[in-house]
């Protein structure tokens, strides 16, 4: 027997009963995270990963969620007054995490429109990567500099996406400035013999020069060059560094101002 004041409890009879609730809710708590991780193995075989990686989340969060009414329930809550407890809960937590809901909602809403699924390359205004999972309210996807970007998935059905696995060849458009004068037929050579010996290139697709707009004293040319959705970054930094290191334009420019 246990004094608290002018409480007597009879430790015996406290243990008798907490015992079965509080096992139950070890249960839940050991048993949800491995569930979880059950379904996530059966991801990578999954036809839609992204599907199976959001069902995990369920999943853990309803087990844990199961353990605390039945152990409520053992306690002797009457479980009429458990759903009503739950309801009340239920709408304060959505009142007060409405951006958390809006992501729930943002998670089924690009389960069921599949606007990119798990393993495409997409970006956003912010940030451009691949899919790595689609959970329960994020997104998670892996940048070109191998960082996890976790983005939450009310922003992912309210921004512009682009989906660039949906193509597998992309055009990248560079635009450089050349000074004025300059001999336009000199520069499509010079820019053909970068362009023609790049094996990243889609030779087949062709090549676009033109000249986009004009400022003072100088041209912003604009290259048009097609390329598969995977080389996309890697062939635009590639032609950038070329075509500074190679046009005889720039090469005059160093020239000018050494002498100078």
């Amino acid at each position: 027997m246990i004094e608290i004041g002018k409480y007597h409890i009879d430790l015996w009879t406290l243990l008798d009963h907490l015992w079965l609730p509080v096992i139950e809710v070890g249960i839940g708590i050991y048993l949800g995270p491995k569930l979880k991780k059950v379904i996530m193995k059966t991801a990578d075989k999954s036809l839609d990963r992204g599907a199976t990686t959001f069902l995990a989340s369920c999943v853990n969060i309803l087990v844990i969620a199961l353990a605390g009414i039945l152990a409520l329930e053992e306690l002797g809550v009457n479980l009429k007054s458990i759903v009503s407890l739950v309801s009340a809960l239920g709408l304060g937590i959505a009142l007060a995490l409405k951006s958390n809901m809006a992501n729930v909602a943002g998670g089924l809403q690009i389960l069921m429109t599949k606007p990119f699924t798990v393993g495409e390359f997409i970006s956003t205004p912010d940030h451009k990567g691949t899919v790595t999972s689609i959970e329960l309210m994020f997104t998670t996807i892996r940048t070109n500099n191998n960082k996890l970007v976790v983005i939450p998935n009310s922003n992912l059905v309210t921004e512009s996406i682009v989906n660039h696995s949906k193509n597998k060849i992309e055009r990248i458009k560079l635009v450089f400035p050349v000074n004025i004068p300059f001999e336009m037929d000199s520069i499509k050579k010079e820019v053909d013999a970068i362009v023609s010996r790049n094996p990243k290139v889609v030779q087949e697709a062709g090549w676009e020069l033109t000249v986009k707009n004009i400022q003072q004293g100088y041209a912003n040319c604009l290259l048009l060059v097609s390329c598969n959705t995977v080389d996309y970054e890697t062939l635009m930094y590639e032609l950038n560094k070329e075509l500074v290191e190679k046009l005889s334009v720039y090469q005059d420019t160093k020239k000018d101002s050494s002498s100078s």
